[in-house]
């Protein structure tokens, strides 16, 4: 299977029946591999998964007589060598594991919304990117200056004229975030593709806004959400 039809049977259910007729590892193998990725992108901690899936494969080799540390240290190829229908039920009782993972966090997903969080609590700083009617971009970076709220960004501005001006002759943007991954080796980095729909330069929205942030913002601007995108990237290896 593709990653994206693995992906796909995921959300609507399908996976387990789907594993249930496969009797090799090699079917197996990009399930286990797509499912372990998507794990961490849901947002499970890598040391969390990495034990739920040891547990399973003790759970296995009690069943099977053997001690789990002898099982755990076998490739795929000796793993077959060794037993292939151990070997299929170790990589399915592993992947059921991992559905269980990913339909529970994906569920909580809905309800936390960790794309809020990364933007608004946990990254390291933001950015406001815009461009001209020429097409001559600008970027803003700042700190704590704006909050994602479901399909909303409030922006309390500061300076950054020329993104500001940007903004009034082109009213699309992006917004950018950087930080902590559930990957220990990987930051998260997000993308918001927004539209300006209102900028207030008085009353009590702005009011409200300059005691949130504690700063004496300019403006309160409003963006529109078309987009959210949020990737895992690889930490760069010390030197």
């Amino acid at each position: 299977m593709e990653k994206r039809e693995i992906l796909t049977a995921l959300e609507e259910g399908r996976l387990r029946g789907i594993i249930k007729s496969f009797n090799s590892t090699r079917e197996l193998e990009p399930v286990h591999q797509a499912l372990f990725h998507k794990a961490l992108e849901l947002g499970i901690p890598r040391v969390e998964l990495v034990k739920a899936i040891d547990d399973s494969t003790f759970d296995v080799a009690k069943q099977a007589m053997l001690d789990h540390r002898d099982l755990k240290q076998m490739s795929r190829k000796m793993l077959e060598e060794y037993d292939p229908r151990l070997a299929v039920e170790v990589y399915r009782t592993q992947i059921n594991v991992m559905i269980t993972a990913c339909e529970t966090a994906m569920k909580q997903r809905a309800i936390l919304k960790p794309e809020e969080r990364l933007f608004n609590t946990d990254a390291y700083g933001q950015t406001l990117s815009t461009a001209a009617a020429d097409g001559h971009p600008e970027v803003a970076v700042f700190t704590g200056l704006a909050k994602l709220d479901g399909d909303t960004v409030t922006f309390g501005r500061i300076g950054a004229d020329k993104a500001y001006n940007n903004l009034k002759a082109n009213p699309h943007a992006v917004f950018t975030a950087v930080g902590p991954s559930n990957d220990p080796t990987k930051y998260a980095f997000i993308t918001i593709d927004a539209h300006l729909d209102k900028d207030i330069a008085e009353g009590p929205e702005l009011d409200e806004l300059r005691k949130r942030l504690g700063s004496p913002v300019v403006n309160c601007m409003v963006f529109s959400v078309n987009r959210i995108n949020v990737v895992h990237l690889p930490k760069p290896k010390p030197a």
